[in-house]
C-alpha cells in the first residue's frame, strides 16, 4: 500500500504562544530528525535501491534534509563573515556571479508565504507576522547547529500549550 495525498485533510494543531517555547519544540525536533537521519538514512536508501521503492528512496532522501539545513547554514554565515571582512572576499559564491537571479529567487521564496496566506484566505491580522518572519527563518540556524551537537539528548521538553479551543468552536469557523 503506497502513502497518498489528502487535499481536503485538514489538521489543527496549537503552536506554540512564546518564541522561548517554539525554540525548545524546534530544538527538539531538529534533535529528532538528526536522530532519524543518522539510524534510517541508509537502510531505508538501500532497501528502496533493493526494491525500486521510489517512495523509500525519497524518504530516505527528506531524513537527510536535515544536513543540508545544517551545512547550508554553515556556509552561509562563513559567506556572510567573508563579505563583510575589510579585505577583498576570499570565497566567491554563486550570488557573486548571478546577483539578480538570486536576488529574485530570495524575493520569490519570501513571497510564496504571502502567497500562501492569500490562497488560505488567512485573517488580515497573520500578514503583519511577515515583517518579522525572516528572523524566525533564521532563527532554525543556530537550533539546527545546537541540535546536531545534542542529537543524542533524550529528555523530553514539554512544549507548553496555554489555549484550549473545542470542537465546536473550529466547526463554527469553518461554517462562517
Amino acid at each position: 500500500m503506497n502513502p497518498t495525498f489528502n487535499y481536503d485533510a485538514k489538521v489543527f494543531d496549537e503552536k506554540p504562544l512564546t518564541f522561548k517555547a517554539s525554540a525548545r519544540q524546534r530544538l527538539r525536533w531538529m534533535q529528532g530528525h538528526f536522530d532519524v537521519a543518522r539510524r534510517y538514512f541508509f537502510p531505508l536508501f538501500w532497501q528502496g535501491i533493493k526494491e525500486g521503492r521510489w517512495s523509500k528512496i525519497d524518504t530516505a532522501v527528506y531524513a537527510l534534509n536535515v544536513y543540508n539545513l545544517f551545512i547550508g547554514s554553515i556556509v552561509t554565515v562563513f559567506l556572510w563573515i567573508d563579505l563583510t571582512v575589510p579585505a577583498s572576499p576570499k570565497f566567491t559564491s554563486l550570488y557573486q556571479i548571478a546577483p539578480g537571479f538570486f536576488a529574485a529567487f530570495s524575493v520569490l521564496t519570501y513571497a510564496q508565504f504571502l502567497i500562501a496566506l492569500v490562497l488560505e484566505k488567512a485573517p488580515w491580522k497573520s500578514y503583519k507576522y511577515l515583517v518579522t518572519f525572516p528572523l524566525f527563518l533564521l532563527s532554525w540556524w543556530p537550533i539546527t547547529f545546537y541540535a546536531f551537537f545534542t542529537q543524542n539528548n533524550k529528555q523530553w521538553s514539554h512544549t507548553e500549550h496555554t489555549r484550549v479551543i473545542r470542537l465546536e468552536e473550529v466547526q463554527s469557523k469553518q461554517a462562517s
